[in-house]
């Protein structure tokens, strides 16, 4: 098969998931697989790797970025082609936060000279106000892509339980999963809401 008849393959996947077909979705969420190769890869050649939670935390963003912008491809390159930039900035984007985090951290212990055991009460709002957020908004979805949602970040449930708890297929589960976090995406008008805030998100006050 030549390159430009498995691009155009890859284009009329792209467009049967914009369609709505379930098969497709299914298909392209199996190839996303490919995110979290292209970040591990990344990861291990890093001079300051990311921590396991922000590696996923990055996964989750890229798949929603790309399914958020997959009418952009065109079909003038593989699939995985055109995902790797997106891997490529995102991984950027959270080593440089992580990083800022680690110096503000390293800031406070040298200026207060002691190890907090928990979030300091800044912190405590700031994670308190950003579940409020994303209460309101899952308040509006559809109630099975929250419960997808709360499944995996919530209670930790890799996508594999997911699907044999629900007797369907992992891809299927992948699909759905992106397309509840898109969903939230836009509801939120920002980014992705911190593993932290939405696995809190029933706790605090209303």
């Amino acid at each position: 098969m030549t390159n430009e008849l498995q691009w155009q393959e890859d284009l009329a996947l792209v467009q049967r998931t914009l369609a709505g077909d379930e098969r497709a979705i299914s298909e392209l969420a199996a190839r996303m697989n490919c995110i979290a190769g292209f970040l591990n890869s990344m990861n291990r050649q890093a001079h300051h790797p990311l921590r396991k939670e922000k590696l996923e935390d990055a996964g989750q963003e890229v798949a929603a970025r790309i399914w958020r912008d997959r009418e952009l491809f065109t079909g003038q390159s593989r699939l995985e082609t055109w995902v790797y930039p997106y891997a490529h900035h995102v991984f950027r984007e959270t080593a440089a936060s992580q990083r800022r985090v680690e110096f503000r951290r390293a800031d406070h212990d040298t200026i207060h000279s002691l190890h907090s055991a928990g979030p300091t009460p800044a912190e405590t709002l700031d994670v308190q106000s950003e579940s409020k957020r994303v209460r309101q908004a899952m308040a509006s979805m559809e109630p099975d892509l929250v419960v997808l949602i709360e499944q995996h970040l919530q209670l930790g449930y890799s996508f594999a339980a997911i699907a044999d708890k629900g007797g369907l297929n992992v891809n299927t589960v992948k699909a759905r999963y992106y397309r509840g976090m898109g969903a939230l995406r836009e509801k939120l008008g920002t980014s992705l809401p911190s593993r932290r805030a939405t696995s809190s998100h029933g706790d605090g006050p209303p």
